[in-house]
């Protein structure tokens, strides 16, 4: 079997950009790679956060609070586009509703390790040496430098609602958010700024800046570019559809932010 160099495994052969049909009767369990990093993240509604080890867990339970409707819309919706026939036919990997978040700022990770000079790449390996064992003792990652909490303080609550299904690079379905009033409109604003000074400070190591900021709820990845666009040629006028009946209206409110390390796409973790 090839080497995979993408976030997770189909358990056939993801190193290959062909598309291989299943037997009928077989799905394919996703085994998400290795693909550690930090970044900053709004703190889900109600906490949904597991315990263990001195460290919370992002562990969303969707039916478990009115605040997290959006969340539960999404699953909904994506229970109704049968995930397990996807994975069959075009290895679709829905991500675990356990794991929703939403992403303020993207920090350094394994996709743009490469372009940090080579002290910081260095010290960065060195936190994830032995995954959270090693991170959390000497959390933040470039703390010595970086007092990271100040950079999202104060910024006030948002509320965001849905605003459509759309396939990026035909790797990843997300779900995309917008302002849902007024004033979440300013505060998305002040992210935008404040993500820019952190673009900013972060370059003087290496990393790339990020992309325009839209914030979205990532639903699940296809296992290539090719499957991804098979699927979404043939699928995405009916997924547009069912998300719009489920999502369309529901509403998600974050009033605080946080760093948060990750050791693949469904492990998301930050000291308690």
């Amino acid at each position: 079997m090839a080497p995979s160099n993408s976030k997770y495994d189909t358990g056939t052969d993801a190193g290959s950009s062909k598309v291989r049909p299943n037997p009928p009767a077989y799905v394919p369990e996703p085994n998400w790679q290795p693909f550690p990093g930090f970044s900053f993240l709004f703190d889900n509604p109600t906490g949904a956060l597991s315990i263990k080890n001195g460290y919370g867990k992002i562990d969303v339970d969707v039916a478990s609070s009115p605040a997290l409707e959006l969340y539960a819309a999404i699953s909904r919706a994506v229970e109704n586009i049968e995930p397990a026939t996807l994975a069959q036919r075009f290895q679709f990997f829905a991500l675990p509703s356990s794991t929703y978040h939403v992403t303020v700022w993207d920090g350094v990770n394994k996709g743009n390790l490469d372009s940090l000079h080579k002290e910081a790449r260095e010290e960065f390996e060195s936190c994830y040496s032995e995954g959270t064992k090693s991170l959390l003792p000497s959390w933040p990652p470039f703390g010595q430098s970086l007092d990271y909490r100040k950079w999202f303080e104060g910024i006030g609550d948002i509320r965001f609602e849905y605003s459509s299904l759309l396939s990026r690079d035909n790797t990843v379905l997300v779900v995309e958010l917008k302002p849902a009033d007024t004033f979440s409109v300013g505060v998305l604003d002040s992210i935008r700024v404040r993500r820019a000074e952190l673009d900013a400070y972060f370059a003087k190591l290496g990393k790339p800046e990020n992309y325009e900021y839209r914030a979205h709820v990532a639903v699940g990845y296809f296992a290539n570019e090719e499957s991804g666009k098979a699927g979404t040629l043939q699928y995405m006028d009916r997924w547009i559809k069912e998300f719009h009946e489920q999502v369309r209206g529901t509403k998600i409110e974050f009033t605080t932010i946080d760093l948060y390390a990750f050791t693949d796409m469904v492990t998301y973790v930050k000291p308690i």
